[in-house]
């Protein structure tokens, strides 16, 4: 029976060839961390497959979804870490605007926030309420043809505008997948 014997030597993990690798590698995988954080992974919203089987038809984020947000608001509201996304089904069509904030409290101050603004100043929405849907404060109003509604959930404040005639039925599937 014959035996195979290695004749290598081990060496430290920072010995002088094989150091330089490592060392680089520790380097680089520093880096990768502080450019992408991975706490950029988890914050990202669970955003819907699809709404009443309209399913989604574009997705904008990051720095192109806060200029439309900003745009939309004529001012400085977005956070920087903003989704849109489209849907359709060719009858049908909403949109779901999505901010995420670093804490709950700050989605929920943001929401009080667009409400009262809602509420004293004179805008194209119309039917202005509050409601409580899954023990959520949501507000609603009407425009363009689509009801509007938003409200806070965890980090997110979102808002779903969809056509008036799907527009309870979209708002119940989104709360019963929440």
């Amino acid at each position: 029976m014959s035996r195979t014997v290695c004749n290598c030597k081990s060496r430290p993990f920072f010995s002088r060839g094989a150091g330089k690798v490592r060392g680089a590698a520790v380097i680089l995988l520093a880096l990768i961390t502080w450019v992408f954080p991975w706490s950029a992974l988890a914050d990202e919203p669970g955003l819907p497959e699809s709404i009443l089987g309209m399913e989604k038809k574009e997705v904008m984020k990051g720095k192109e979804a806060s200029k439309k947000v900003d745009r939309m608001h004529r001012g400085d509201v977005a956070t920087g870490m903003d989704y849109i996304v489209e849907y359709s089904d060719g009858d049908h069509s909403a949109t779901y605007y999505v901010s995420l904030y670093d804490e709950p409290e700050e989605a929920v101050k943001a929401k009080q926030e667009m409400a009262r603004k809602m509420e004293e100043t004179s805008h194209e929405f119309s039917h202005f309420m509050q409601r409580t849907v899954n023990e959520h404060t949501v507000y609603m109003a009407l425009a363009h043809d689509q009801a509007h509604y938003f409200f806070a959930q965890d980090m997110e404040l979102v808002w779903l505008a969809v056509d008036i005639s799907v527009a309870e039925d979209a708002l119940k599937e989104l709360f019963s997948t929440k």
